[in-house]
């Protein structure tokens, strides 16, 4: 009897024992994985840009074009439909005739500039080339109406037989631009420039 009763006690202890389950570490939920996943992806774009902003910098580009405005500090430049600010320092070289510095420029002048491309169209300029301009056919005679003349930018507009035309004032004119009254007939002779016509003689009566 005694026998009896200590093996039903042994297999209660045993089957009443508890039993360990095997639990996994918590997992990170979805949005934390995604919260690390853009916090990834945005250091490796910081670095991309700036490793851009670097290549930018150390890389010197070279541009042809005329100067359709002037500020302080920087001048605008339009080379073949595109418009870039040209900023310059007190590292910015000048090459025109006779003595050159940033108040010799001039809004039609044409220019070569080079220096750095800190962003798709902002150059820093290291040198700003001024060049004379070369025509391109022989020169030619207009006459009719002044529409217009802007003596900021030495616009001229003419209305002719054949319809309104525009041109640009040389500075090389005799004439200035003041003289040009709108509503006054004129006879000017122009050259062809590029894409621009240029007036170089003209008579306001």
């Amino acid at each position: 009897m005694i026998k009896k009763t200590i093996l039903t006690l042994s297999l209660l202890l045993t089957f009443t024992s508890p039993i360990l389950a095997v639990t996994s570490t918590p997992s990170a939920t979805p949005t934390e994985a995604q919260d690390q996943v853009t916090i990834i992806r945005n250091i490796v774009q910081q670095n991309l840009a700036t490793a851009e902003a670097m290549i930018r910098k150390s890389s010197l580009v070279g541009y042809i074009g005329r100067i359709s405005a002037i500020s302080s500090t920087s001048i605008t430049l339009k080379f073949n439909g595109d418009t870039f600010q040209v900023r310059t320092s007190e590292d910015t070289t000048y090459n025109k005739s006779g003595k050159a510095n940033f108040s010799s420029l001039a809004i039609q002048d044409k220019a070569i500039v080079i220096g750095t491309m800190t962003n798709k169209d902002i150059i820093d300029a290291k040198r700003i080339v001024i060049i004379k301009d070369v025509p391109s056919e022989l020169p030619q005679v207009v006459s009719g109406k002044i529409l217009s003349a802007d003596t900021k930018t030495r616009i001229i507009i003419i209305r002719t037989l054949s319809g309104d035309q525009t041109f640009i004032l040389s500075r090389r004119a005799v004439l200035k631009i003041d003289k040009f009254v709108s509503g006054k007939p004129v006879v000017a002779i122009f050259e062809m420039q590029g894409e621009d016509q240029v007036i170089t003689t003209a008579k306001v009566f």
